[in-house]
C-alpha cells in the first residue's frame, strides 16, 4: 500500500517526502537555510549585520506587505513580502521548526486588505470567529477601522481556544512628523497635473494629513466646536463664518468633499495627534501576529518625507526587531532609533524568547505613545503656557474649552490602555490554565502590571493635572476679564462723577444769570452789576462747600464699609 502511494506522487513531491523522512532521523541535522528551502520560502539569518540592515530598511518601506521573524535563544531568521503561494510553506515550516531551536514566530502584516487571501490562510487553523476575521481585514476607514477612527478610546480583547487578540489605537506626536511644504505641493502638481491617478493619490494623502496638521494654527484663533450637520448646512448655504479647525482649508489636488473629511469633525474632540490602529494576536503555537493600519504616504516625489515619518511611526517595530538579533545595529547608524539599547531590558527577548514577552514589548511603545504625556510632549501643555502669558481674551475661553475636551478624550485613550492590560491579566486566568501556551508567565505578568501602574500614576495623572490646570486657567481668564471690565466701569464712573461735579458748579450760576436777565415788569432796572457779582459769588461758594462736604462724606462711608464687612 505504501509503495503505491509513493508511486502516485510526482517527482518533486517524492523529493520533499524523502527529504522530510531524512530529517526525521535522529542522526540528521539541517541548517535553517536548508530547512526553509525545503518548503520553498526564502529566509535569511537575522544575526548577520547586512541582513539586519536590510530588514530594518524594509520596515521603513511603505510598500512592505509583511515581514516574518523566527527566533529562539540561539538564532533568528527573517523574510519579507511573502505571497499567497508561500502561505503553505510558512505554515508547514513552523510546524517543523523545533529542530532549528525556534521558539517564537513574529509576523508583521501591513495593508492587510491588499493580501486578504494570504492572511486568511495563515489564520484559518486558529479558529477565529467570522466577526473577528472581518475586523482584522477591514480596509482603511471601513468596518472596525471606521469605529477606531471615530472613537479613539475604542479597544478590543478577544480570547479563544487557540488565540488571544488585542486591538487598540496608538498615538504619535505631530511634532515628530513632517509635511510637504506648499512649494513642494505646487511642484508636484505641475509635474503630474496630467495624471489623474497621481492627483487622486496625493489628494487622499492630503485629506489624511490635512486635518491633523492643524497644529500650526495660531493659538489666538477662536476654536468653536461645530457638528457635522451645522458645518455642512452652512457650507451649502454659503453662510459659513466659523472656521472648522479640523477640516483642511487647502486641498490643492482635490477640492471635492469626501466621506473621509466627515471623520475628523470637531464634534468628536479628538487629540491633535496621528492615530493608527494595531492588532496583536498570540496563538497557541508560539506565533505572534501584529497587524498595522497603514499610515498615509505622499508617494512619489516625497520618498524622503515618507521615510522620515516611517522612522517615527515604526520606531518600536524596528527596536524590537533589532533586539531579536545578536549583532544589533551599531550606534553609528544615523537614525532616530539609535538609543534602542536602553529601550528594552538587555537580552530579554533572546534569553527568554516567548510570545507573551514579545506581546508586552510590542504593546509597551513608551517612546511614542507614552512619552507624549509623561514629558508633556502633547501640544496642549504648550498651548496652556502660551495662553497663560497672554492678555486675557474672549477667544482664550474657546481655546481652553477645546483643550479641556481634547484632554478628556486623550485621558479616555490611556484609560482604554489600562483596561486592556487589566483584561489581559484577569481574563487570561479565566480562559487559560497555568499549563496553557497562552497563559502569561511571571516575567510577563510583572512587566504588564508595571506598565499598568505607569499608565495610571504617570500618564493618566499627568493628563488630570493638565485638566486641572486648564480649568484653573479658565477661571483665571474669567476673573481677569471681569477685573478688567470692573476697572473700565470704575473709570467710566469716575468720569461721570467729574462731569456731574462740573455740572453742579455751573447750575447755580445758570439760575442766577437767568434771574437777572428776566425782562419782567417790576424787576428790570432794580439790580445793579454789584448785586449780580455778589449773588454769583455767594452761590459759587455755597456750591463748592456742598461738593467738598459730599466728597468727604463719600470717603468716610468707603472707609466705614470695609470695617463692617
Amino acid at each position: 500500500m505504501a509503495i503505491k502511494v509513493v508511486e502516485s506522487l510526482t517527482s518533486k513531491e517524492s523529493q520533499h517526502l524523502s527529504l522530510y523522512l531524512k530529517i526525521c532521523t535522529p542522526d540528521y541535522a539541517m541548517d535553517a537555510s536548508a530547512h526553509y528551502g525545503l518548503y520553498g520560502i526564502n529566509f535569511q539569518c537575522l544575526d548577520q549585520q547586512h541582513v539586519l540592515e536590510q530588514a530594518d530598511a524594509r520596515i521603513l518601506d511603505p510598500d512592505l506587505l509583511n515581514l516574518v521573524v523566527d527566533y529562539g535563544p540561539n538564532n533568528a531568521w527573517c523574510g519579507w513580502n511573502f505571497k499567497f503561494d508561500d502561505a503553505h510553506g510558512l505554515i508547514e515550516s513552523w510546524t517543523q521548526s523545533d529542530a532549528q531551536g525556534f521558539k517564537t514566530r513574529w509576523i508583521m502584516l501591513f495593508d492587510v486588505h491588499k493580501q486578504r487571501e494570504f492572511v486568511l490562510r495563515l489564520l484559518e487553523k486558529y479558529n477565529l470567529s467570522a466577526r473577528l476575521r472581518a475586523s482584522l481585514l477591514s480596509p482603511p476607514g471601513e468596518g472596525n477601522l471606521e469605529i477606531a477612527k471615530r472613537l479613539w478610546h475604542w479597544s478590543s480583547v478577544e480570547h479563544g481556544d487557540k488565540f488571544r487578540a488585542v486591538g487598540y489605537n496608538t498615538l504619535f506626536s505631530l511634532d515628530q512628523l513632517n509635511f510637504p511644504t506648499e512649494r513642494s505641493k505646487d511642484n508636484a502638481e505641475e509635474l503630474h497635473i496630467s495624471s489623474a491617478t497621481r492627483k487622486r493619490e496625493i489628494g487622499e494623502a492630503l485629506r489624511w494629513w490635512g486635518p491633523i496638521s492643524s497644529k500650526n494654527q495660531s493659538p489666538n484663533k477662536p476654536v468653536l466646536p461645530i457638528s457635522e450637520t451645522f458645518s455642512q448646512e452652512n457650507h451649502l448655504n454659503g453662510r459659513s463664518s466659523t472656521p472648522n479647525i479640523i477640516k483642511s482649508k487647502v486641498q490643492t489636488f482635490n477640492d471635492s468633499p469626501t466621506d473621509e473629511d466627515k471623520h475628523f469633525s470637531n464634534i468628536h474632540y479628538h487629540p491633535r495627534m496621528l492615530r493608527l490602529w494595531m492588532w496583536l494576536i498570540v496563538t497557541d503555537d508560539g506565533t505572534i501576529i501584529s497587524i498595522h493600519e497603514p499610515f498615509p504616504v505622499f508617494g512619489r516625489d516625497y520618498e524622503e518625507l515618507d521615510r522620515s515619518n516611517a522612522e517615527h511611526i515604526r520606531r518600536n517595530l524596528r527596536m524590537v526587531l533589532r533586539c531579536l538579533s545578536e549583532v544589533r545595529l551599531p550606534q553609528r547608524v544615523d537614525t532616530p532609533s539609535s538609543d534602542i539599547d536602553i529601550a528594552i531590558e538587555e537580552g530579554a527577548l533572546l534569553n527568554d524568547p516567548t510570545g507573551d514577552l514579545l506581546l508586552y514589548y510590542l504593546f509597551d511603545d513608551w517612546y511614542t505613545t507614552w512619552g507624549i504625556v509623561v514629558q508633556r510632549a502633547h501640544p496642549y501643555s504648550k498651548d496652556l503656557n502660551y495662553i497663560r502669558k497672554q492678555d486675557p481674551q474672549l477667544a482664550h475661553i474657546d481655546n481652553l474649552h477645546d483643550i479641556v475636551r481634547r484632554l478628556a478624550s486623550l485621558k479616555r485613550i490611556y484609560q482604554s490602555y489600562e483596561l486592556v492590560l487589566e483584561r489581559l491579566l484577569q481574563e487570561g486566568k479565566v480562559f487559560f490554565d497555568e499549563n496553557s501556551p497562552l497563559a502569561f508567565r511571571p516575567a510577563a505578568v510583572s512587566r504588564i502590571a508595571r506598565l499598568k501602574y505607569r499608565i495610571r500614576y504617570l500618564a493618566i495623572t499627568e493628563i488630570e493635572d493638565c485638566e486641572l490646570e486648564t480649568q484653573g486657567l479658565i477661571s483665571l481668564t474669567y476673573n481677569r476679564l471681569n477685573f478688567r471690565e470692573t476697572q473700565a466701569v470704575e473709570k467710566l464712573a469716575l468720569l461721570s462723577v467729574t462731569l456731574a461735579k462740573v455740572t453742579i458748579i455751573f447750575l447755580p450760576l445758570s439760575l442766577i444769570m437767568a434771574y437777572f436777565s428776566m425782562d419782567v415788569e417790576g424787576i428790570t432796572g432794580r439790580s445793579t452789576k454789584k448785586d449780580f457779582w455778589i449773588t454769583a459769588s455767594v452761590a459759587l461758594f455755597l456750591t463748592l462747600c456742598f461738593l467738598l462736604l459730599t466728597n468727604r462724606l463719600s470717603k468716610a462711608l468707603e472707609r466705614k464699609g470695609p470695617k463692617q464687612t
